[in-house]
């Protein structure tokens, strides 16, 4: 599995700096993560995609039971209601119904679940301007129609997605995303788009493709059905490490700091790979970017 910053589409010999415009906006997020740092994830949520249930694909049953496992969190895996022909709306209620406490929460979001997801986080933060929620995770989540007729009512016009992301990663502790270098429905190149438009890096599972049923790819290689998925346990269990270091002291410095050994590159945005470099643990880290901050 590798990580590649939002920058990224696939290699690292595509990868682009970060503009002016892209440094600015890390150093707001910054500026809201020093001023107002996001909570501890105590409770995941899963939102399954389209056709699919809380038992398939196997994944999410097993990595739930894995998290409350290791992590120590409260999982929940919701039925979404008609799948075959989802109503938006009523996904959005099927997944703020299970949301008590946003602000200890991550929400996963696979394939529909995530645009499901990601539209409920911007309803709420409508609603309600200091709405906090501690986590978002993407598996090959989409934000474009894809062109299915059952599904392109969840979808609005990009330039208004665009605007809701901005938004939403303004109330959403830590987003973290994962695509498949397979998929059939949503490219990695696509799921970098979405990771740059979150200020985020991704991770790109080479071996998988829309992480549900089998799948035969055009050179006949088959892909089996993801009954389950360790890569994708030990992904949404980094980020729930990272967000307590206080209860994870030693494994959480070395889930942010974190380097692929094939790729050589940091699962972090790149503006804070001068701190990373220099082996700083956590605090002394986010004492530098204060400093940062207040130079800027």
């Amino acid at each position: 599995m590798e990580t590649f910053p939002g920058t990224n589409l696939l290699t690292p010999e595509l990868h682009q700096p970060l503009t002016a415009e892209d440094e600015a906006a890390a150093l707001g997020w910054l500026n809201e993560i020093i001023t107002n740092p996001p909570n501890p994830i105590r409770n995941v949520v899963f939102v399954h995609g389209w056709t699919l249930s809380p038992e398939d694909p196997g994944w999410y049953q097993k990595t739930a039971a894995y998290l409350e496992r290791a992590c120590g969190v409260t999982t929940t895996v919701l039925a979404m209601p008609d799948t075959e022909n989802p109503n938006p709306i009523e996904w959005q209620k099927t997944l703020d119904a299970a949301v008590d406490c946003p602000d200890t929460t991550l929400v996963v979001g696979h394939s529909l679940g995530f645009i499901t997801a990601l539209n409920w986080a911007y309803k709420k933060s409508e609603e309600n301007p200091r709405f906090r929620l501690a986590g978002l995770a993407s598996v090959a989540g989409n934000i474009d129609d894809v062109g299915l007729e059952e599904i392109h009512h969840h979808f609005d016009d990009i330039n208004v997605i665009q605007e809701r992301i901005a938004r939403v990663r303004r109330h959403v502790g830590r987003v973290t995303l994962m695509y498949g270098g397979y998929d059939q429905f949503v490219s990695p190149e696509h799921g970098a788009t979405i990771a740059r438009l979150l200020g985020r890096p991704f991770q790109l599972a080479r071996d998988q493709a829309h992480f549900s049923g089998p799948y035969t790819t055009e050179d006949g290689m088959t892909i089996e059905a993801c009954d389950d998925l360790p890569h994708v346990q030990a992904f949404l269990a980094d980020m729930i490490v990272a967000s307590d270091p206080k209860r994870f002291p030693k494994d959480a410095t070395t889930v942010i700091l974190k380097r692929d050994p094939q790729t050589g590159i940091w699962n972090m945005p790149l503006w804070l790979l001068w701190s990373a470099l220099q082996g700083d643990d956590d605090a002394t880290m986010l004492a530098k970017m204060e400093k940062m901050r207040q130079r800027n």
